[in-house]
Formats: C-alpha cells, sequence, structure tokens
C-alpha cells in the first residue's frame, strides 16, 4: 500500500472497483476488478461451467494477459483485473476478471464500472457523460 501514497481513491472506500487517480497529470488513473476478491461471487469457467478460483495475480503490462486502457474522464484508466484459474483448463488457459462471459455471471448487485468493447472501453462515469449529453443535446455527433 505504500506505494499508492502518490495516487488518490475516488468516490470508493474500496480499493477494488474504484477509480484510483495519481498525483501527476501524464500517469493513468488505474482501476482495479476481481469480483471474486471484493464480492465474493462465484464465477464459472465458460468452457467447462467449473468453479474458478483466484491466481492471485493480475493482469501485467506486457505479455498475454496484459491491462486494458479505458477511456475515462480527464485522462485515460488502465483496467487491472484479476486472473482466474479453471482446474480443467490447467495453468494454459487463464480467464480474465473482466472477460464478458464472467460479467455476465455476476449477480445485478454486483456495479460493473466500466464497459468493454474489442479491443477498448470506457468507465461507466464516462459512459454517463456522453449518453447524458446526447440526450440532453448538448453534444452533435
Amino acid at each position: 500500500m505504500s506505494q499508492l501514497r502518490n495516487f488518490r481513491i475516488e468516490d470508493n472506500k474500496s480499493l477494488l472497483g474504484a477509480i484510483i487517480k495519481p498525483r501527476e497529470s501524464n500517469v493513468p488513473a488505474h482501476l482495479f476488478w476481481d469480483p471474486i476478491l471484493s464480492d465474493g461471487v462465484e464465477v464459472k469457467c465458460t468452457l467447462h461451467h467449473s468453479q474458478l478460483t483466484r491466481l492471485g495475480r493480475w493482469t501485467s503490462a506486457s505479455g498475454r494477459n496484459t491491462v486494458r486502457q479505458l477511456w475515462h474522464v480527464g485522462r485515460n484508466c488502465l483496467l487491472i483485473s484479476g486472473l482466474y484459474l479453471c482446474k480443467k483448463c490447467g495453468h494454459d488457459s487463464l480467464h480474465l476478471a473482466h472477460d464478458g462471459k464472467i460479467l455476465q455471471q455476476l449477480p445485478s448487485s454486483v456495479e460493473v464500472p466500466f464497459e468493454t468493447f474489442h479491443k477498448s472501453g470506457a468507465t461507466k462515469e464516462i459512459i454517463d457523460l456522453i449518453v447524458g449529453g446526447i440526450k440532453n443535446g448538448e453534444y452533435c455527433l
């Protein structure tokens, strides 16, 4: 946690699911996402339908399971997701906590603070801002 002293957490007491903004403007904000850890929900493998377990690791800046950049108000945001393991799939097939098929399994009580698309994504905050502006006639596309 000492590494987080240069960051501030917005609108949430928990580190998980919160937008963490660095004090310097050239560093992107971070959003840590792991619904098994933060909400205690059970999610199943999309191939075998067996329960996924936390691997205890997060997506990283390089390699196969990289972080995802999200559009966010004022600056971009990095989505850092938990990695899950299916015992039937083995270590060759890790599941990302932000995978669309995993997000569909979450109960309605779990609020997902982002939307992911093919190669990009956006936080709910910027989506709400854009949709609200369009509904109010403030933006012309």
